[in-house]
């Protein structure tokens, strides 16, 4: 009985130990970092895979725990990412820690695209992103955005977010 009591209080104190630690990981900054697939695709190619492809906007939530969105964002001048949120998670996480990894990639059954269906993983790309949400940078991008667009809808009211690209990764 003795040694019974002994081992539930060994796993009580594990599991409290291994919670405490999996709440203090930032899921945002150790994210997958080893490389697998080869080189990310280059910003023609993004380009492309924005309106075509697969992109999911990942975040962290206040305790800690990952948060993902899949939108259909424009790739501006190789260096920002402009999209419409509605006011939900990924939009409140944005405005509290502006940190975003965004990885944008091939769907399956677009494998035309590519050599072969092997390769089909490094046609895309993970993207280390800060979200724009005010100041004189935010002003000019959304300025010449604005200019940009023909289609009213698209055009971006004062306080939606941008994202400005930070890193480009491969896949992995």
């Amino acid at each position: 009985m003795r040694s019974l009591t002994m081992c539930t209080l060994l796993l009580v104190l594990l599991a409290g130990s291994w919670t405490a630690s999996a709440q203090a990981v930032d899921t945002v900054t150790t994210a997958s970092v080893t490389n697998y697939y080869g080189p990310a695709a280059d910003f023609s190619y993004l380009a492309q895979v924005t309106f075509n492809g697969v992109v999911v906007v990942s975040t962290t939530n206040p305790d800690g725990s990952p948060n993902a969105a899949v939108l259909i964002p424009s790739l501006f001048e190789d260096r920002y990412l402009i999209m419409r949120l509605a006011p939900n998670q990924t939009a409140i996480n944005l405005a509290a820690d502006g940190r975003a990894m965004v990885t944008i990639f091939t769907p399956a059954g677009q494998e035309t695209q590519v050599p072969n269906r092997a390769e089909v993983r490094r046609y895309g790309a993970r993207l280390t992103c800060i979200a724009l949400f005010s100041g004189e940078e935010y002003d000019s991008v959304r300025a010449r955005w604005n200019e940009a667009v023909a289609n009213e809808a698209y055009k971006l009211e004062d306080g939606e977010p941008i994202l400005r690209i930070e890193a480009v990764q491969p896949i992995g």
